[in-house]
């Protein structure tokens, strides 16, 4: 293998100078990542995570739905993940540095397992290093790096690697290869248990291995393979059925809803040719982007897509033919295996089915191509007698200059919840409500009360049919103490399509009883805690408390009111015996009662 050459540094000290300057890389571009806030699903997800709290916890990840304690229904099964943030949180709690600074971490390590690996495919040591120092610095990997709950993109990437790297160390020494085979196996199961897509670890090293068998000159090409591949390929088939059989166990076959129809057909060219667009120029990285399904032959929309696709495609082919390497069918077919899972559409909330960060584990495969191009770059400029040692240095240095500061800029959207959502709305102008929703939700939080308003109306107006736009500028006017006004949004919001009924009715009764109205808030209050109940709502002690707490205040004239909210509030007592609260007024409402009983006031 060519190395990189220091004069008067052994081969070994050269290696770790390049991975020194790997590693500073990585903190040039995403060392400030660490000074980041928690933003979006974080809150959920870490923050108010009652699950990462407790080591008996830790057996239930492995049994249930990752997104359990959110109340989401969606079928994740992710229990590495979940366990790995465990460990986090009892190392630093909700402090957000520390996870940040694991996701850099993360970061980092996956650059010096892409080294190996690409000293392994390229055999080319400065095209390795320039390889890992490409990915390194990405700015297709800000969302990655910088939203701590994307780190599961880059955990399932690592066991992906580590997985890859141990297969191809099977094949050096026969004396060792069963030990490396268990290895490999071994972190293909954590890269399945990190996140679905690890899965297509399978394929990956499938067609690795169907492209790097080589038959005899005698025998048929296929039959041979076949012969070769197969007992090779049963281990990872098998760990592959194990993890879906588990995965069936804890939450069920995976689920989308729908029907899978032209459109999401049509829609694969868009979708496929924006990832090409962000490997080869990762500016204006976001949550949120104008992702539209695609129901017609548009010229923007359709054929655009299709034509750059097919040029991708055909440059592919031309490269293949022309050099007859076999590592470029290879990594065309790794860059695009991982988000093969994401083609089906309707496993994804309506405009929200394209993200950066499904591009991390691609994002190897690319920079791997990248590097053999510039290794056919270095070999021309060896044949001219010129320096290719130089042509390397000039390559690191233009990828400093150019990926670092850009890096760097676009992390810098990511920081807050208020910065994410304000260029979220920037970067997906014709579907922008739903980032524009969350900035509202976030200045609430803020007791930027005006300003939230103001930004829900606009959301109100944009999308005229959306329940939540106008709850949510109800809530703003509630925390206003603008009641009037929150009643009449609440009551409107009722009638627009999907709503959760609950909601707004119980946001109705506590207005109500705001106003000075116990009686109609009661029968809002019995409303929403009968659509609560009727649709499993997670959060029904909520409602059931609100009801209990409308009664208790009627509760003070009327001896049936008083005791109904007694026994509501000895219910959820049952359920949440630690409710200090509660128990308070518990004793209130006893003492009420007994007091109506000693007046004889109750009803027979």
């Amino acid at each position: 293998m060519k190395e990189l050459s220091i004069v008067g540094l052994s081969r070994r000290q050269t290696i770790w100078i390049e991975v020194a300057f790997l590693l500073i890389a990585v903190v040039a571009a995403y060392g400030g990542t660490v000074q980041f806030q928690f933003i979006h699903d974080d809150h959920l997800l870490i923050e108010q995570n009652q699950l990462l709290q407790h080591l008996s916890n830790v057996t239930s990840y492995f049994t249930v739905n990752s997104w359990q304690n959110t109340g989401d229904s969606s079928l994740y099964y992710r229990p590495i993940l979940v366990t790995n943030w465990f460990f986090v949180y009892q190392l630093f709690g909700t402090a957000p540095w520390g996870w940040h600074l694991e996701n850099v971490m993360l970061h980092a390590i996956n650059v010096l397992l892409l080294f190996a690996l690409a000293r392994k495919i390229l055999n080319h040591g400065p095209a390795a290093w320039l390889t890992a120092l490409l990915f390194a610095l990405h700015p297709v990997h800000v969302e990655a790096v910088s939203w701590v709950s994307a780190g599961c993109d880059m955990l399932m990437t690592g066991f992906a690697l580590a997985s890859l790297n141990c297969h191809l160390k099977s094949k050096d020494n026969p004396t060792t290869s069963i030990r490396w085979k268990i290895a490999s196996y071994f972190f293909f199961l954590l890269s399945m248990g990190t996140k679905e897509p690890g899965i297509t670890v399978l394929g990956m090293v499938g067609i690795y291995e169907w492209f790097t068998t080589l038959p005899p000159a005698e025998s048929a090409a296929i039959p041979y393979k076949l012969r070769k591949i197969i007992p090779e390929m049963v281990p990872w088939v098998l760990f592959a059925v194990a993890y879906l059989f588990m995965r069936h166990i804890a939450v069920g076959m995976f689920r989308a809803e729908g029907s899978f129809n032209h459109v999401i057909v049509m829609t694969w060219p868009w979708l496929l040719w924006f990832y090409i667009k962000k490997l080869f120029w990762p500016v204006e990285s976001s949550m949120f982007y104008d992702a539209e399904y695609v129901g017609t032959f548009s010229i923007s929309l359709f054929w655009i897509p299709v034509l750059g696709i097919l040029c991708f495609a055909i440059l592919g082919g031309y490269f293949y033919r022309s050099s007859q390497d076999r590592r470029i069918p290879i990594l065309l077919a790794w860059m695009w295996l991982p988000i093969l899972p994401q083609w089906n559409l309707r496993i994804f909330p309506e405009h929200d089915f394209v993200h950066d960060r499904y591009l991390y584990l691609p994002s190897v495969a690319f920079c791997l191509l990248m590097g053999m191009a510039w290794n056919g770059l270095a070999n021309i400029l060896d044949r001219r007698k010129l320096n290719a040692q130089k042509f390397a240095a000039a390559t690191a240095l233009l990828l400093i200059l150019v990926f670092v500061p850009l890096t760097y800029m676009e992390c810098s959207n990511w920081a807050d919840d208020i910065l994410l959502f304000s260029h979220g709305a920037k970067t997906a102008p014709k579907y922008n409500f739903v980032p524009l929703m969350g900035l509202a939700g976030v200045l609430m939080k803020y007791d930027r009360l005006e300003e939230a308003l103001q930004v829900s109306t606009m959301v109100e107006k944009i999308k005229p049919d959306w329940w939540v736009a106008k709850f949510n500028s109800g809530i703003t006017l509630y925390d206003l103490k603008r009641y009037p006004e929150a009643d009449q949004k609440f009551y409107e919001s009722l009638d627009l399509p999907n709503v959760k009924m609950q909601q707004p009715l119980q946001y109705m009764g506590l207005t109500r009883m705001k106003m000075g109205r116990p009686e109609d808030a009661e029968l809002a209050l019995r409303r929403s805690l009968v659509f609560a109940q009727a649709s499993a709502d997670p959060e029904l002690v909520k409602y059931q408390l609100e009801l209990a707490l409308c009664l208790e205040q009627l509760g003070q004239k009327d001896p049936a009111k008083a005791e109904e909210a007694l026994k509501v509030m000895l219910e959820i007592q049952a359920k949440d015996p630690t409710a200090k609260e509660l128990k308070k007024k518990i004793e209130v409402l006893q003492q009420l009662v007994e007091q109506f009983h000693a007046k004889k006031v109750l009803r027979p």
